[in-house]
């Protein structure tokens, strides 16, 4: 479940970048936003490691996100959203490779102390396209498109999570991550 307020400027852009899309919801949790994105018109698969809630029109994938790795082979996944992801290594990042587009929901760049995505997830992201951001105090959405073919300038919540995970790294790299 997302932390504090996502407001209606987020939930519009998501559903605008999942209409008619096949949506893997990582991490589905309670199955709420699986539910969410499947009346923003989405075909949801949702996925996570504990038992979730039989809903209508979603299929689910109990299993952490290593696990799901072998069984994806070389299919690729149309959209991969990911609200709050944990904070550690788990495979992550190796699973969003797999997706055309990630839509992210966390927040690492406020004073709260909170921290979401791990070294390998924002190491994937970080070299993808921005289709579109939108910054909260709360929450920030960022909808990735594929890899981009230049380095680019991190975004502020990219560039916070950097520095929980290579401290220092920032200050040293130019011309982007």
């Amino acid at each position: 479940m997302p932390f504090g307020f996502v407001s209606a400027e987020i939930w519009q852009t998501i559903a605008t970048f999942v209409r008619g899309k096949h949506v893997w919801d990582l991490g589905a949790g309670d199955m709420n936003r699986a539910r969410m994105l499947h009346g923003m018109g989405a075909t949801v698969t949702a996925v996570d490691k504990e038992r979730m809630e039989d809903v209508h029109d979603i299929e689910r994938w109990k299993g952490t996100f290593e696990f799901l790795l072998p069984y994806l082979g070389d299919a690729r996944m149309e959209v991969a959203c990911v609200f709050w992801p944990v904070n550690r290594p788990c495979g992550l990042g190796d699973l969003v490779a797999k997706a055309d587009r990630v839509i992210y929901l966390g927040q690492n760049a406020s004073d709260t102390g909170t921290a979401a995505g791990g070294p390998g997830f924002w190491s994937e992201v970080s070299r993808r396209r921005v289709l579109a951001a939108v910054e909260h105090e709360k929450n920030t959405l960022i909808v990735y498109g594929r890899r981009a073919d230049d380095k680019r300038s991190l975004l502020k919540e990219e560039a916070a999570a950097y520095e929980q995970w290579f401290p220092g790294l920032i200050e040293v790299c130019e011309g982007g991550v």
